[in-house]
C-alpha cells in the first residue's frame, strides 16, 4: 500500500532529552482491551443530599486516551443513583477482547434504548454505538448515553537503521444523527510514553455540524451532511522517532459515543468495519524509507510494509446476538476541551 511522504520540519514540542526518553521505549505487556458502556435514568437517591449523584466522570483509562468525548457516571454509581445500564470491560493478552452492553429503559416521559459493542485486537479496532429516546423532553439529571472502545497495546521490534516511523489507519464508518442529537468517534495513538495524539474523529450533531478530520485537514472518502457521515478514508501519523533501543511501544485507541437528544431522537455511529493498521514505514537517519521486510510484534503477530496480518478477528455482534456471543467466549466483565496535558494533532509534530 502506498505511503504519503512522512510530515518533516514542524515545531518540536518538546527538547531533545525528552525525545531521547519517549524513544528509549518501555516494553509495555501486549495485550488488547474493550469496553462497553450504557447509562440510562434520571439520577437521584431517596434521602439523599442535593448533591449526591451530582458529580460525574468518564474512568481512568477512557478519559486519559479521550478526554470529555468519554460518557461520565455518577461517582456514587448505577445502583445509589437509581440508574440503569451497566459497564463491562474485559482484557485479552493472547488476541481479541469483546464488549457489549445493552439497556432498555421506560422514564416517566418516553422510553430509551441504547447499545454499545466493542472488538479489539493487535492493530485492529472495532466500537460502535446506537441509541433512541421516544418521548418527551427529559428534565433533572438525566443520562441517556452510551460509549464503545478499543485498544491495541503492542511492542514492535526496531529495524537495522531505523530511526523514525509513520504508520497509516485504514478506517470505514456510518453515522446518522437526528436534530440535537450528538455522535462522536475519536481514533487516537501513542508510541511509547509521548504525547496522545488523535489522529481521526468523526463529530456529528444532528441538524448542526458534520466534520471528518485527520491529522491537520479534513479526511477525503467521506460524505458528510447534517444528518449523516459516511465513507473511508486512510489516517496516517506524525513521524515517529524510535531509534536508541530494540523496541518500541504502539498503542491505538479507539471510541465510538452516541447522545439521542433528550427531547426525543436517535444517535447511531458504526466504526465495526474494522479501523485496521493498513501501512507501516520505517525510515533511517536521512528520512528515507527502508525495506524493513516482516517483523514480529510482541503479541505474536506479523507486520509488513501493509500494516498488520489479520488473524480471524471477530465482527461486532448485532444487538440481538451480543449477549450470546459474549457468554460462548466466556468473557467476563472489564464533548468539549480535552485534557490540558493532551497534544493536538495539528500543533506539531515531535519528528
Amino acid at each position: 500500500m502506498s505511503t504519503p511522504p512522512p510530515t518533516f520540519g514542524r515545531m518540536a514540542l518538546c527538547s531533545l532529552a525528552v525525545l531521547a526518553t519517549w524513544a528509549a521505549g518501555s516494553a509495555q505487556a501486549a495485550s488488547t482491551a474493550a469496553h462497553a458502556l450504557t447509562i440510562s435514568g434520571v439520577a437521584g437517591h431517596p434521602g439523599g443530599g442535593i448533591f449526591d449523584c451530582a458529580t460525574s466522570g468518564p474512568s481512568a483509562q477512557t478519559l486519559k486516551y479521550f478526554g470529555s468525548a468519554s460518557v461520565g457516571v455518577p461517582t456514587e454509581g448505577y445502583s445509589y443513583c437509581g440508574l440503569k445500564g451497566g459497564v463491562q470491560d474485559t482484557t485479552s493478552s493472547t488476541g481479541p477482547s469483546v464488549a457489549h452492553q445493552d439497556v432498555t429503559n421506560a422514564f416517566s416521559n418516553g422510553t430509551h434504548t441504547h447499545t454499545s459493542d466493542a472488538v479489539a485486537d493487535f492493530g485492529v479496532l472495532k466500537t460502535s454505538s446506537r441509541g433512541s429516546y421516544g418521548g418527551n423532553a427529559i428534565g433533572g439529571s438525566a443520562y441517556h448515553a452510551g460509549e464503545a472502545a478499543a485498544y491495541s497495546f503492542e511492542t514492535l521490534p526496531t529495524p537495522t537503521n531505523a530511526v523514525f516511523v509513520s504508520f497509516g489507519i485504514a478506517v470505514h464508518g456510518t453515522a446518522t444523527a437526528s436534530t440535537n442529537s450528538q455522535v462522536i468517534t475519536i481514533l487516537d495513538y501513542q508510541v511509547n510514553s509521548g504525547p496522545i495524539y488523535s489522529m481521526f474523529s468523526a463529530n456529528l450533531r444532528g441538524g448542526g455540524s458534520a466534520s471528518v478530520r485527520a491529522i491537520g485537514s479534513d479526511l477525503p472518502g467521506f460524505a458528510t451532511s447534517l444528518s449523516s457521515i459516511a465513507g473511508s478514508g486512510m489516517a496516517y501519523s506524525f513521524l515517529e522517532q524510535v531509534n536508541g533501543a530494540p523496541t518500541f511501544d504502539l498503542t491505538l485507541a479507539m471510541l465510538t459515543s452516541a447522545f439521542p437528544t433528550h427531547s426525543g431522537g436517535t444517535a447511531d455511529i458504526d466504526f465495526s468495519n474494522t479501523a485496521r493498521l493498513a501501512s507501516l514505514t520505517f525510515y533511517d537517519a536521512s528520512r528515507n524509507a527502508i525495506d524493513f521486510g516482516t517483523i514480529v510484534g510482541a503479541s505474536g503477530r506479523l507486520y509488513d510494509a501493509d500494516g498488520v496480518h489479520l488473524a480471524g478477528v471477530p465482527a461486532v455482534p448485532e444487538p440481538a446476538t451480543g449477549a450470546m456471543l459474549l457468554g460462548g467466549l466466556g468473557l467476563a466483565g472489564l464533548l468539549g476541551r480535552r485534557r490540558n496535558s493532551r497534544r493536538r494533532p495539528s500543533d506539531s509534530n515531535p519528528g
